[in-house]
């Protein structure tokens, strides 16, 4: 006799990873609002919480930024279920990390960090990383290939949304293509 019963679905895990550096914050994409803070920042930080709105009452998001060549990303919110704390969590950034200081980019060690903290792979859960950045990195000490071997070590498919004025989309493809991932590239503000 075959006895047929419905499994239970997969967890959903996931790291936003938000790049926050002054190729993206320049104010030479805009700042429609006249708040200081760059077009594409605003897009950034609203894109961050559409996502996370989109997704199923189980699923389980945090996020990471970077901003600073000097400073290391920074974890905003811890793998959490709580959607208006993330949305919190994803507008207070530019305020309480960020501080009007962006820089140069530390890419890699952002998506490490958002892998390392999915935990190792586990065939009850599925873990992704959502990047969205330039893909431009100044001073990180992980690699890009190193990031590429962490994240298919772990079983973490990396989507990318590829933005900003300095697009290097071949490395988010390159990241996306390895990873079992797929890559976005962003429409025009404005």
């Amino acid at each position: 006799a075959i006895i047929l019963q419905r499994g239970s679905a997969k967890v959903f895990k996931a790291y936003l990873v938000l790049d926050f550096s002054q190729s993206i914050a320049s104010l030479g994409s805009g700042d429609t609002n006249a708040d200081g803070i760059s077009d594409a920042v605003d897009a950034e930080v609203a894109g961050a919480q559409l996502f996370v709105n989109q997704q199923h009452a189980d699923a389980q998001i945090g996020v990471y930024e970077f901003h600073r060549e000097d400073f290391a990303p920074q974890q905003v919110a811890s793998l959490t279920t709580n959607k208006a704390s993330l949305n919190n969590a994803i507008a207070g950034i530019w305020t309480n990390y960020v501080q009007n200081f962006p820089a140069g980019s530390r890419c890699w060690d952002a998506l490490s960090a958002a892998i390392n903290g999915l935990g190792a792979a586990n065939r009850d859960e599925q873990h992704y990383v959502i990047f969205v950045s330039d893909g431009r990195d100044e001073s990180s000490t992980n690699t890009l290939a190193g990031v590429i071997n962490l994240a298919s070590n772990r079983n973490v498919q990396v989507y990318c949304v590829g933005f900003g004025a300095e697009l290097d989309a071949a490395r988010l493809q390159q990241i996306t293509g390895q990873t079992s991932g797929r890559y976005f590239e962003a429409t025009e503000i404005g």
